[in-house]
């Protein structure tokens, strides 16, 4: 079965904003032989634009705890326009001459916009920064759609990930909607560890204001949380504690040879006879970063889930899952 989100072609002559949407849609879904299509962004939820996709519709998004996810704004804030003030093209194919592409901030061992940014990182601006009304329950007003209440914005959605929890997440999502490896398997675009202070570096003054002014997104996130729980609970008195433990202990073991392979995307491709696309969107110049080196990491969670069928056990009984819904 190939699913793919559209747009619902019933009602009134498409808008522009329809048309565009329905145009992005259609060529995320032919760059690849994918069975599902996901459609991200960074905009706030609007029930009305999620209705103008036909069904099967799932609704999913994910939080993090308030204090590192505003920590962690901070730092893209300021290493992003510093990046920009020193000529850097955001947008712009890697082809451009010149300093471009999404991750000026994340490219490997080459940190220079990253070290920059650092330098003028104090105490005083990571108040102003979470003074701003706007960064203040940030995941609340995106998730909350027309609803009011940390619990009815909740339940607008099939499945809330968990940041710190993600690999887990991504584990239960995938057997409790029938999924295998290869739906979930990514290379990360931010490797970040230890190129800048977090909130464990910040004094607990500090802290304890982000939370003040921040509860109700530490509510969502505590009851994301839950949730992630109750599902987890679920799977096991459906599948057995086993099949869940080797699951994500397999998907660890994943991700290791993903990151192995796959970090350097663009040498394998070209020692592969692929030029490209680099990303879900088929863009050749990397204008969008989701599926950060799809080929690769298609083709090493492919004989990662042959290699596991072949060996048998509690792992290879977890991969292709019908699901609990």
């Amino acid at each position: 079965m190939k699913l793919v989100f559209q747009l619902n072609d019933k009602g009134p002559k498409p808008t522009q904003f329809q048309q565009g949407m329905q145009a992005a849609i259609d060529k995320v879904a032919n760059s690849s032989d994918f069975k599902y299509t996901a459609v991200t962004s960074h905009i706030p939820y609007s029930e009305q634009a999620a209705e103008l996709f036909s069904r099967p519709l799932m609704r999913f998004t994910s939080v993090r705890h308030p204090v590192a996810r505003v920590h962690s704004h901070f730092i893209q804030t300021l290493c992003f326009w510093t990046a920009v003030r020193q000529g850097w093209k955001p947008f712009a194919p890697l082809n451009t001459s010149g300093p471009a592409g999404p991750s000026a901030c994340d490219s490997g061992d080459d940190s220079t916009y990253m070290q920059l940014a650092t330098a003028n990182d104090t105490v005083e601006h990571r108040y102003d920064f979470a003074r701003k009304h706007f960064q203040q329950n940030l995941m609340y007003w995106y998730m909350r759609g027309d609803v009011r209440g940390v619990e009815a914005a909740a339940d607008q959605y099939d499945f809330i990930f968990v940041s710190e929890r993600m690999n887990e997440a991504l584990v239960i999502f995938m057997l409790q909607y029938g999924l295998t490896y290869e739906d979930i398997a990514y290379l990360p675009s931010k490797v970040r560890t230890g190129k800048y202070k977090t909130a464990k570096d910040m004094p607990q003054h500090l802290n304890d204001y982000i939370l003040s002014v921040n509860q109700h997104d530490m509510q969502l996130w505590t009851l994301a949380n839950t949730r992630l729980d109750e599902k987890k609970a679920e799977l096991i008195d459906a599948c057995g504690a086993d099949i869940v433990s080797a699951a994500l202990e397999a998907f660890e073991q994943l991700l290791d040879e993903i990151r192995a392979e796959c970090s350097d995307y663009q040498r394998w491709y070209e020692e592969h006879g692929f030029d490209g696309p680099y990303t879900y969107s088929g863009s050749p110049g990397i204008g969008d970063e989701s599926g950060l080196g799809f080929r690769c990491v298609r083709h090493v969670t492919r004989q990662f889930i042959a290699g596991a069928r072949s060996v048998g056990g509690s792992t290879a009984g977890a991969l292709p899952g019908k699901g609990i819904v």
